[in-house]
C-alpha cells in the first residue's frame, strides 16, 4: 500500500468518524428536547413535584453541556484530520474556512435550558 492509498484511507475514516460524531451529537439534541418536554409537562401537571421535576431538568441539562462539548471536540479532531489529510490526495470537502456559523447552537438551547431550570428551582426552593 503505497502513501497515497494509506492517506485516502485514513481520510475516508476521518470524513465517517466525523459524519457518525455529528449524527449522535444530532440524535442527542433531538432526545433532550424530548427529554425537557416531558420534565415541562411533569412540572405544569403536579405543582408539587415541581421542585424535583426542574432539579432533574438542570442536572440533565448540564450533562447534556458536558455531552455536546465532548461532542463538539471529536467532530473538530476529525475534521482538523481531514484538513491535514486532503492535500496530500488534492481532495477538499471539509468545511470552507470563515464559512458562516449558524446562529443557533445546540450549547445555546442547553445553556438556556439549564438557566430556566435553575431559576424554576431557586423559586420552588424559596
Amino acid at each position: 500500500m503505497d502513501e497515497f492509498e494509506k492517506a485516502n484511507a485514513a481520510l475516508i475514516h476521518a470524513r465517517e468518524y466525523s459524519k457518525a460524531q455529528s449524527d449522535l451529537r444530532a440524535r442527542h439534541f433531538h432526545f433532550f428536547l424530548i427529554a425537557v418536554s416531558a420534565i415541562v409537562a411533569g412540572i405544569l401537571g403536579k405543582a408539587e413535584s415541581m421542585r424535583y421535576l426542574a432539579l432533574a431538568g438542570v442536572v440533565y441539562s448540564g450533562a447534556s453541556i458536558l455531552l455536546d462539548y465532548r461532542y463538539k471536540q471529536l467532530i473538530d479532531h476529525a475534521t482538523q484530520e481531514c484538513s491535514r489529510l486532503e492535500p496530500l490526495i488534492d481532495s477538499q470537502l471539509s468545511p470552507v474556512p470563515g464559512a458562516p456559523l449558524t446562529t443557533i447552537t445546540y450549547r445555546l438551547v442547553y445553556c438556556s435550558v439549564l438557566f430556566v431550570f435553575l431559576v424554576l428551582t431557586i423559586l420552588r426552593i424559596g
